[in-house]
């Protein structure tokens, strides 16, 4: 059965009834993955959420067909499964417009909201794009929304638009709950505007009594670094508003954080759509580990990874005569096999025998190494991690290369605390 477009003279799409097919890029069941583990939650034991999320897409709802399918292979292969969009999904700047009318700019706010209504969105946080709104037109686009709107610290002042939630609970099928939390920056409008998002997360910190706790912001990355200072119990933060992305999801202060590349103002038919994806990994109702990165959408509704260097490795020397490599794997969907390996500059023949440690997505582990006796304080210490395909990588992927991670550092020890 074809799905139909036709709605308001825009294109919407019909629900997909099917069962998606990839020819690539399915995310490996392993025993912490799997739909069926995930419901094993209010009892005890391992369970994991997965979070889809896009921010930014100002009009350019691409490939939507592509898009659920990507959406909905998630939804098969987990059993908790949560979509969010960090905002700007409009447009504010006439200029940017195909046609410089209010009936334009109101039909396509329209067809976002019914196609983010037929993906079957979660939440969305609002952005300035929305705030700065045009007479009724996107408040009556957003009251289409089938999901909640959020915006912990925006003020509304005016009838001509709805004050938005500050926060949703989700509740998985084993007990769970996440709460996700919005604040957004705000325009010049002075009936509709955003207030501090600090003093909106501090006024709802009772929200970490849930098992997963998501800031989703439009905030400046400035503003989400001091959220993830200031608030160290948040489990992650999905931004959106400033530019570039931040893929693989770093780690601020052990809250994680990430954001996407969005599009730009103008309507580009031809531009992808990306999407995010993090696992939370929950051990008695708590969270014992976390990752994400980025997924480009194809047409043909398989997708493609955001791959940078896959493993993160740190060199310190805790104390005489020893080294300590700490390494990550940032990746949300793949356990990698690593083999790290160190040698000092001028005593290779005596160097330790490499170890190996195999990662869970987002895991971290560290990797004790003795040094010669000999050593002298400045000797280059070099580290080389070689990345190995896991056994749970599809067979498309196994022609990306993954390059060895290097890095070096002088021997020297750390300076002692004088009391």
């Amino acid at each position: 059965m074809k799905s139909k477009w036709t709605s308001l003279g825009l294109p919407v799409f019909a629900a997909i009834a099917a069962l998606v097919v990839f020819a690539r890029a399915q995310p490996a069941k392993d025993a912490d993955s799997p739909a069926q583990s995930g419901s094993a939650a209010s009892s005890g034991g391992l369970s994991t959420i997965v979070i889809l999320h896009d921010n930014d897409i100002h009009f350019d709802f691409n490939h939507p067909e592509a898009f659920k399918k990507v959406v909905d292979h998630f939804r098969h292969a987990y059993t908790n499964v949560f979509l969010l969009s960090a905002g700007d999904i409009f447009t504010r700047n006439e200029k940017y417009w195909t046609e410089n009318s209010l009936d334009w700019y109101a039909g396509r706010c329209r067809f976002m909201l019914e196609t983010m209504n037929a993906v079957d969105y979660d939440a969305m946080t609002l952005g300035n794009n929305e705030l700065d709104y045009k007479e009724t037109a996107t408040r009556d686009a957003l009251r289409l929304a089938r999901f909640p709107v959020l915006g912990a610290n925006v003020i509304v002042k005016s009838d001509v638009f709805d004050k938005p939630k500050p926060y949703t609970i989700f509740k998985t099928p084993g007990g769970l709950t996440v709460a996700v939390l919005g604040v957004s920056v705000g325009n010049d409008k002075p009936d509709v505007y955003a207030s501090s998002p600090i003093q909106a997360v501090q006024s709802n910190r009772n929200l970490r009594e849930n098992n997963v706790w998501i800031l989703l912001t439009h905030t400046r990355s400035k503003y989400d670094q001091l959220l993830a200072e200031q608030f160290p119990e948040v489990d992650a933060i999905i931004g959106g508003h400033s530019a570039g992305s931040v893929t693989p999801a770093e780690t601020i202060n052990g809250v994680l954080y990430t954001r996407l590349e969005g599009h730009s103002p103008g309507v580009n038919t031809n531009c992808l759509m990306r999407l995010g994806i993090i696992r939370f990994y929950l051990e008695d109702g708590k969270v014992c580990g976390k990752a994400g990165e980025e997924l480009t959408v194809n047409p043909d509704g398989t997708y493609t990874r955001a791959l940078k260097t896959p493993v993160i490795a740190d060199l310190e020397f805790p104390k005489p005569g020893a080294a300590t490599v700490s390494v990550r794997n940032p990746l949300a969907l793949n356990t990698l096999s690593l083999k790290v390996a160190l040698q000092v500059e001028g005593s290779e023949k005596n160097s330790p025998p490499p170890a190996q440690a195999l990662l869970k997505p987002g895991e971290r582990r560290t990797c004790d190494f003795p040094l010669p006796a000999d050593i002298k304080e400045g000797a280059e210490v070099l580290v080389q991690v070689d990345v190995q395909h896991p056994a749970d990588l599809p067979e498309w992927e196994r022609s990306l290369d993954f390059q060895p991670v290097r890095s070096r550092a002088p021997y020297k020890l750390k300076a002692e605390k004088k009391d």
